[in-house]
């Protein structure tokens, strides 16, 4: 027989959830960033992940469902190795590294990313939103509020 401190405690650690659809900033008691949960990258999970144990970087632990990181292919165990943002390189050693570039774009109202993400041998360039909202109703009532002609006519012609 489980007790309710027992259940509340799995709960809270992530092992069985009484809701079916993982919030966008947490997962598993976890904190989701870019739509993804990531650890450092120790000598012995890169070994584990067949990595030289000298690259750095932060390893993708989980990918949120739907989320732009895993439309662009983004896995577990992927290697993220650095962002490009706002013209700086970021190494990433530790997911702080990560969630703090993160806010520093999401305020200077950045709109997307670049990671450079390690997949076992091969490296690559994602480019990522920073946001997972959507942007279109916005941009739409915008568009709406402004009364300037997206299409100006040429001006009528008079009577020769």
């Amino acid at each position: 027989e489980i007790e309710i401190a027992e259940y509340e405690k799995a709960e809270e650690e992530g092992l069985i959830s009484n809701n079916d659809t993982p919030s966008p900033k947490k997962m598993h008691n976890q904190e989701v960033i870019l739509g993804l949960v990531t650890r450092e990258l120790t000598p012995a999970i890169a070994d584990r992940l067949g990595l030289n144990p000298d690259i750095k970087g932060i390893m993708v632990d989980q990918v949120a469902p739907d989320s732009d990181a895993e439309l662009k292919g983004i896995q577990r165990g992927d290697v993220l190795v650095r962002i490009l943002a706002g013209g700086k390189k970021i190494e990433l050693l530790k997911p702080d590294d990560l969630k703090k570039t993160v806010k520093e774009m999401e305020k200077a109202k950045e709109k997307t990313c670049t990671l450079v993400v390690r997949s076992g041998p091969n490296v690559r360039f994602v480019v990522i939103k920073i946001s997972e909202e959507d942007d279109t109703e916005n941009t739409m009532e915008e568009n709406a509020a402004d009364d300037t002609p997206i299409r100006k006519s040429p001006p009528a012609q008079k009577g020769k």
